[in-house]
């Protein structure tokens, strides 16, 4: 059983490992240059993504735009993992946590432990630093990566940044981040110094665009992307209906993505009140720190599937929601499951989340409160009898235009651009 003692041992442990590993890698980095040779070296580049995100989560644009950059380009995704000196029950997770894994032929997966507690003690800071550069390094040299592209997905490392003299540094924002990664002025601090850091910014959302458009000025908003093959399964309605699902009442009011604070639990709860017929199926894996729900006979909470038989789900779906409560933080989301179920035709509600409106209010249905809300489930609910009916068309056309190799093949435009402005045409 580990206890507060060998935590410390561990966590010395491994900041040891990386003090011996340092002469050699220094000595590699001092005989060898990273940037290759190349017909147009802007195009030919590698790179290292420092995200928050577990990588064997629920799939969320990091995921989808990492995996899909890895088809043309190496990459590392590196996601560190905080432990404080009391992580007794943390650290039985991490035997398997801390081995890197390929996911593709040029996709590698490291899980650093890294120490929490950088803003009470900033020496926390240069240890982790230490630790970063060293199992990012390693890979790094193991893989032969050549040009870099330092790509960020929140600011809690910023200060990686210039670490491997990469050819460029990204910053892809996919949230407001201070309102859910730590201490919320801490975070805007990490967030200025990124932004003056970053060669080149994208957005997930317009909310987001133009809230930082004012400190950057080489910013795009890029929305999400739908894998359209993979979810227009679902419209034809022939897949195996998986078992925990089979026998769901219809008609099925359904959801999948992280079940978490973000849910509008009262509306939730007011839906099932409401209409009792209704199966409200909630999908997705459920943070218990800040999601509870009354247990109620007709609110299923199906846990976490896999993104390959998320369709299989899908199509058991009358209609689709996105009950999200308003508030900063879901007021700049654009979800990706939106593209999904719309990908689907299936009917979808969704609360007044300002890119839901501005982007998508000709084809989802959008509530002001919780009576509206289930005034248009109900319409949603009655236009899936109607079978492919011309909004159901409409809604697979709009999927179909915001496909994720449209949104990728744009970011690595603007890659290729913003190297050649940065280093000319080498």
């Amino acid at each position: 059983m580990w206890n507060k003692a060998n935590s410390g041992i561990g966590v010395a442990v491994s900041l040891i490992l990386c003090l011996l590993k340092l002469p050699l890698l220094l000595l590699k980095e001092k005989q060898k240059g990273r940037h290759g040779g190349g017909v147009c070296m802007a195009k030919a580049y590698d790179i290292v993504c420092i995200s928050h995100v577990v990588w064997n989560n629920s799939w969320q644009r990091n995921h989808h735009t990492m995996n899909r950059m890895a088809s043309r380009h190496r990459v590392i995704y590196c996601n560190p993992h905080p432990v404080s000196m009391a992580v007794a029950r943390q650290m039985a997770s991490l035997k398997e946590a801390c081995h890197p894994s390929a996911h593709s032929r040029n996709l590698t997966v490291i899980t650093p432990v890294v120490l929490r507690g950088e803003r009470i003690f900033p020496f926390i800071k240069k240890i982790n630093k230490l630790i970063l550069w060293s199992a990012i390094r390693e890979k790094i040299e193991a893989l032969n990566l050549k040009n870099i592209v330092l790509w960020f997905y929140s600011p809690l490392y910023e200060y990686m940044a210039g670490a491997f003299d990469e050819r460029l540094t990204v910053y892809d924002i996919q949230d407001e981040y201070s309102e859910f990664l730590g201490n919320p002025e801490t975070i805007k601090e990490k967030e200025k110094r990124l932004l003056s850091k970053a060669d080149l910014v994208f957005t997930g959302t317009y909310a987001l665009y133009e809230a930082r458009k004012p400190h950057h000025p080489n910013i795009h908003f890029i929305p999400c992307g739908v894998d359209i093959e993979h979810f227009q399964r679902a419209a034809r309605g022939d897949l195996p209906i998986p078992g925990d699902i089979m026998h769901v009442p219809h008609p099925i009011i359904g959801y999948f993505g992280m079940v978490c604070g973000r849910m509008d639990t009262a509306l939730l709860e007011y839906m099932a009140s409401r209409h009792p017929e209704w199966s409200v199926v909630l999908i997705g894996e459920i943070a218990e720190r800040d999601f509870s729900i009354s247990d109620r006979p007709n609110i299923y909470l199906l846990g976490r599937k896999s993104y390959a038989n998320l369709p299989c789900y899908l199509q058991t779906f009358d209609a689709c929601m996105i009950p999200f409560r308003l508030n900063e933080l879901t007021l700049k989301v654009n979800p990706t499951k939106l593209l999904e179920y719309l990908a689907a035709g299936k009917p979808v509600i969704s609360t007044a989340i300002p890119d839901m409106i501005r982007f998508y209010g000709d084809v989802i249905h959008i509530a002001e409160d919780k009576e509206q809300f289930v005034r248009l489930t109900e319409k949603a609910v009655a236009e899936a009898g109607a079978g492919k009916s011309e909004i159901c068309l409409a809604r697979m056309r709009t999927a179909e235009k915001n496909d994720w190799a449209a949104a990728i093949k744009r970011m690595e435009d603007l890659i290729t651009s913003a190297i050649q402005a940065r280093h000319g045409d080498k």
